[in-house]
């Protein structure tokens, strides 16, 4: 009787079932995972370039200002000992509305703490600058460093509150120099 099955046979079979079952459940537990992860890093390099946009922009409005009126410009720096930062232009610098039009989209409402500054450093006299002849004007050279800061400022009486915030800040750092000038030589 070669077409009848053994009792056994179907112990066998139902072994398999649950062994494959058993593979099957973990490959969906490991994507889980893996996509949860995936998703996570998505989302701390969307806030670490957030960050990186607004150094970008404190950096160019620093630029703006030095352009704009460059005595006036070395006179503040100097006064405010080298520091520049983004409430010197305007309280409202960045479209906060929250129904997606403004400068961060939606994440408006997830965000409390967006704020730029430069710092102006090592102020060299110098006869040369880009798109001028050598001796014909003199300009201040800068090095300026400009720091963006783009997250959540969590409720430090909360922990949970500070742990899930933890991934939603980030700090990022622009490098310039910054010729002003014309200014008068010595």
């Amino acid at each position: 009787m070669a077409g009848r099955r053994q009792p056994t046979d179907r112990g066998y079979v139902m072994l398999m079932v649950l062994l494959l079952m058993l593979a099957l459940t973990a490959i969906g537990a490991i994507s889980i995972t893996s996509t949860a992860s995936n998703i996570s890093v998505a989302g701390a390099n969307k806030v670490s370039n957030m960050a990186q946009v607004v150094a970008t922009s404190g950096v160019e409005a620093t630029m703006v200002m030095a352009a704009m009126n460059p005595g006036t410009f070395i006179n503040y720096v100097t006064v405010n000992n080298g520091t520049i930062a983004m409430a010197d232009f305007s309280a409202d610098f960045y479209d906060r509305s929250n129904d997606g039009s403004g400068s961060f989209g939606r994440e408006t409402t997830n965000v409390s703490n967006v704020f730029w500054q430069s710092r102006m450093t090592n102020a060299q006299m110098s006869g040369r600058a880009p798109g001028y002849q050598l001796g014909e004007q003199c300009f201040l050279r800068y090095t300026s460093y400009t720091d963006g800061t783009y997250g959540n400022q969590p409720n430090i009486l909360d922990p949970a509150d500070v742990g899930r915030n933890v991934e939603r800040n980030a700090l990022a750092r622009d490098l310039a120099t910054l010729y002003v000038g014309p200014i008068s030589c010595p």
